[in-house]
């Protein structure tokens, strides 16, 4: 017997949408027998139920309930469920419509699962087009809850914590759970808050159908952009109505003192989004205040739970900032009404829309060969090394393209993780910042790293069998990277990098570096190559300005390049980047690696010896530490110090150390002293180190994390004043950072001020821009910042 479904529609004075609601009925082509639509007018004042009547004759199941009295949407649910007959109930609001056969497709999704026992079905949800333009609300796009509905007591938490959607529309319920456990709507507003968590709490066996099935209609009358005094008590009604369907359920007490104590975690939700939304308002104090008053009154009972008061003491997300600014303010006898109001609003708009993420959470994709990772950034929490956040697994099946959505979807839950305080990976971690990011309701890759295999010809101390074990990648790169070109991911991509493994040796690698070029024209490809095998394909992107290579190297001599990398492959590695560099040197970044063994002041010497007899000095040199250590020894840090005077006094006029090495320094530059300043001059026997003596005042280029550490650890800015930040960055432009403003690059041609370079893989990058401006070369700092 095929899957029925009864349509319920409350409506009032809809007369402006009910048509295009009906239509999207009309559209899903099902048979009479499928299908049932039961449209509840509440008392509408307009010409909506004329228009449902001309439906007699297009909807042969259209039944139409007229209520005599306004009652709300609550109670006229309740009256279209009393005349339901069919298996299933689906509640449409008479603004919105369903997908073009969307109902078909669930009722084939119900079919399929043959579950006797299967009560409710979660499904997808997306904005109509027909939707207002420029309203906040119009940001939310679609289920964020639905990787809680592969358990019941996962999603029973998860709506307890506040961290489910609370609509009844993007929910399919069989009409005998609602029966036979006799649930009614109650009368107001927010009524299905409860309704579906009772829905939740009772239903046997709870499915979630990963389609879109419902479009909303965003407009200004929507209950989503309305707030009164009725909105709040409705809400806060629902709230409390859950508390007691908890109390008076049959539970083991393990059971109910985890649900109570996720019910007190989601109270500080509750509160916290009421406030936001008060304040968002931007009414006048004399409006306001009743509705934070209503808020206040159902706060101070919740406040006389001695769980409440610990579970909010120890919340640190947002939501817990906000509940204690809301207490503070409304407790506080010596504030007017008025004043309370104002102090309230004016410190929610400054945190409004802001959130933890970093860039990498926003806009990087790391493609591993059995995972995909959100980034590659290494830290340490009490000694413990964490970071490589993983977004999740990727089975084995080398047919399968990997698609922007199951990666959106990771990179969400992760974003609400961080920001409700659940458990995760990037706790500890200092890349995080508090900031206004761009929504994640599309997946916008500005950093694609392709590490998808860990075949290598090499085998280096420091790195892992993760790295050259020779697993080869479980999915289909090729048709991943084409689902990205077709979904406009990476319309914003800048930088592709190529890891791995040894990319060179990776399948399609030729192949993707000319898809890649073809179809996102403005990219750039960084290739981190072991060079022991030349690339032609490396050589087109190096002709073609449009990649760049990295290659460590980490020793002067044969012997300890054979012992760090497992080879003896030295002066092949040379001989191959001698003849990349004379394709295009600049785009040439040779690296050295401190680890154990190569740090010694010879190590050191002979490095830079073999950099001049293979005519490398026009190349790029970047000085970075083992990112297994979380700390620098002052031996290890003054040899990479004597390596940047050696490379310098060499001719070589592009050197930098890295993030990660800056990340590490920690105080070790705190020898920063004359005595230690004149050592290292003697060293190499000339002065290499920056001083705010000879660059009083200077411009930085960059304004991110290098810029960061630059600023921040280096003893060089203590006495140095910046100017101003310049950075290429569109959404940086016109920004404050660090109370300075950041500027476009342009502006360096009328200024005479040094200019220091705070990047680190993009330094080749603004080296070649800093000389298509034609600014005078003496004007680069190009001494060690420290």
């Amino acid at each position: 017997m095929s899957t029925s479904f009864s349509i319920i529609i409350p409506t009032y004075n809809a007369s402006k949408f009910i048509s295009d609601c009906l239509d999207s009925i009309v559209s899903q082509n099902l048979s009479s027998s499928d299908i049932e639509v039961i449209l509840v007018d509440d008392f509408s004042a307009d010409n909506t139920c004329s228009i449902v009547q001309r439906y007699y004759d297009i909807i042969p199941n259209l039944k139409l309930v007229e209520l005599s009295t306004n009652t709300g949407p609550g109670i006229a649910r309740n009256e279209g469920l009393k005349v339901a007959t069919n298996q299933w109930v689906i509640f449409l609001d008479s603004d919105d419509e369903l997908k073009d056969n969307g109902i078909r497709t669930l009722q084939q999704f119900i079919n399929n699962q043959k579950s006797p026992s299967l009560d409710v079905v979660g499904f997808d949800w997306a904005e109509s087009q027909k939707s207002e333009k420029n309203l906040k609300s119009s940001q939310r796009i679609g289920r964020r809850d639905n990787v809680y509905f592969s358990h019941q007591h996962k999603l029973i938490e998860a709506y307890l914590s506040h961290r489910m959607d609370g609509s009844v529309i993007f929910t399919a319920m069989k009409r005998s759970l609602l029966v036979e456990s006799n649930m009614k709507f109650d009368s107001g507003l927010h009524e299905d808050v409860d309704f579906i968590f009772n829905v939740y709490f009772n239903a046997s066996d709870i499915r979630y159908f990963d389609h879109i099935i419902y479009l909303k209609r965003n407009h200004r009358t929507s209950i989503i952009n309305t707030i009164s005094e009725a909105h709040v008590e409705g809400y806060l009604r629902a709230w409390n109505t859950i508390l007691n369907i908890l109390k008076n359920a049959k539970l083991t007490s393990a059971v109910k003192d985890r649900y109570l104590a996720a019910y007190h975690y989601g109270t500080i939700g509750v509160i916290a989004t009421r406030i936001r939304e008060i304040a968002r308002q931007r009414s006048s104090a004399t409006n306001i205040h009743p509705l934070f008053s209503a808020l206040w009154l159902f706060s101070q009972e919740k406040r006389k739970s001695k769980e409440f008061v610990e579970t909010l003491k120890n919340c640190k997300t947002l939501y817990g900032n906000l509940c204690r600014l809301f207490f503070d303010k409304m407790d506080e006898k010596s504030l007017s009404e008025t004043e309370k109001v104002e102090t309230i609003c004016t410190q929610i708009s400054q945190l409004d829309g802001k959130s933890w993420s970093c860039t990498d959470l926003q806009h990087s994709v790391f493609m591993r060969s059995n995972e995909v990772r959100t980034c590659c950034k290494r830290f340490f929490v009490d000694g413990e090394m964490r970071g490589d956040v993983k977004l999740f697994d990727v089975t084995d099946g080398s047919e399968k393209s990997l698609g922007s959505r199951e990666i959106l979807e990771a990179k969400r839950e992760l974003h609400q993780k961080i920001n409700a305080g659940i458990s995760n990976p990037c706790e500890g971690c200092s890349f995080l910042e508090f900031k206004k990011w761009d929504t994640l309701n599309k997946l916008d890759i500005h950093y694609l790293s392709l590490e998808y295999h860990s075949v290598c010809n090499l085998k280096c101390t420091y790195c892992s069998d993760e790295y050259y074990g020779g697993e080869k990648q479980k999915y289909d790169i090729e048709g991943s990277i084409e689902k990205f070109i077709e979904d406009e991911a990476l319309q914003n991509c800048a930088l592709v990098v190529w890891g791995g493994g040894e990319p060179v040796l990776g399948k399609g690698f030729e192949k993707i570096t000319g898809m890649l070029a073809e179809k996102i024209p403005n990219v750039q490809q960084r290739v981190l190559s072991n060079s022991v095998k030349h690339s032609p394909a490396i050589d087109i992107l190096l002709i073609e300005n449009r990649g760049q290579l990295i290659t460590s190297i980490d020793a002067g001599t044969t012997e300890t390049f054979e012992n760090i990398r497992g080879r003896d492959y030295l002066h092949r590695v040379c001989s191959n980047l001698k003849d990349y560099s004379e394709v295009n040197n600049k785009k040439i970044t040779i690296k050295y690696i401190f680890t154990e063994n190569n740090d010694s002041e010879n190590e050191v010497r002979s490095f830079v010896t073999l950099m001049k007899s293979y005519s490398l000095q026009n190349c790029v040199f970047q000085i970075s530490g083992d990112f297994k250590k979380e700390h620098v020894s002052i031996e290890s840090a003054t040899s990479m110090v004597l390596m940047f005077g050696l490379l310098k006094q060499l001719g070589c006029s592009a050197i930098y150390f890295d993030e990660l090495l800056w990340h590490r320094l920690g105080d070790i530059f705190a020898l920063n002293s004359p005595d230690y300043v004149n050592r290292l001059h003697n060293l190499t026997g000339f002065e290499f180190i920056a001083t705010a003596k000879k660059y009083p005042r200077v411009i930085v280029w960059g304004a991110g994390q290098q810029a960061k550490y630059l600023v921040s650890k280096s003893h060089f800015f203590e006495q140095a004043e910046i100017a101003y930040f310049v950075d290429a960055t569109p959404n940086k432009i016109g920004s404050v950072y660090f109370d300075k403003e950041v500027k476009c690059p342009s502006v360096l041609k009328e200024s005479d001020l040094p200019i220091v370079i705070a990047a680190v893989q993009g330094y080749a990058l603004i080296v070649e821009q800093f000389n298509k401006l034609g600014i005078d070369q003496n004007r680069l700092v190009n001494e060690l910042i420290i």
